[in-house]
């Protein structure tokens, strides 16, 4: 999941077979009809509003990789990754780099996280970087249900996702060479 970033940006444009294996993911966890919605979205939506949710859910994602006070090696190299693959600019990439450790304020989230899909994808992210070490502790499972409430996704609906994360093979089951 973590190249999806880049297809936001690139307003879905495919590079590569990364790109491709993370729109199949993506499409696993919200569907045949929500990956078209999301396309649309992309499609009519400038680069400059499709960057600053893109921020938001790299903001998201860092208050995920804090939720249970340590930060994990496997958390930190998701989060690397997911940015090395972004393309964001180097100015907001900088930005995000320092989120990890500075946490932003998530005051004006949902405007700035408006697409219900991009939600859902972010939601997600969150869970995979919640598993990525191998554990989830109680405050990472209170951020996630919190966040879920949030981003207006049902109780139902968030324990799809989670569960769609925790069925499919993690990212950290991939050699260095296979993900690359």
């Amino acid at each position: 999941m973590a190249a999806w970033f880049g297809l936001v940006m690139r307003g879905g444009k495919l590079v590569g077979s990364r790109d491709e294996d993370s729109l199949g993911l993506a499409q696993r966890l919200v569907g045949e009809d929500g990956l078209l919605a999301f396309r649309e979205w992309l499609e009519v939506t400038p680069r400059d509003e499709r960057e600053v949710a893109v921020c938001a859910s790299f903001e998201v994602c860092a208050w995920m990789i804090q939720a249970d006070g340590e930060l994990d090696h496997e958390e930190r190299e998701l989060f690397q990754d997911m940015l090395a693959h972004s393309d964001l600019r180097d100015e907001l990439q900088e930005q995000m780099v320092h989120a990890v450790d500075d946490l932003p304020s998530l005051v004006d989230l949902e405007q700035r996280l408006v697409d219900p899909i991009l939600r859902e994808l972010t939601f997600g992210l969150c869970w995979e970087i919640a598993v990525s070490n191998g554990e989830i502790v109680p405050m990472e499972r209170a951020f996630h249900t919190g966040l879920a409430s949030r981003l207006q996704i049902e109780e139902a609906r968030a324990n799809e996702i989670r569960a769609e994360v925790e069925t499919r093979p993690s990212l950290f089951d991939v050699s260095p060479l296979e993900s690359a």
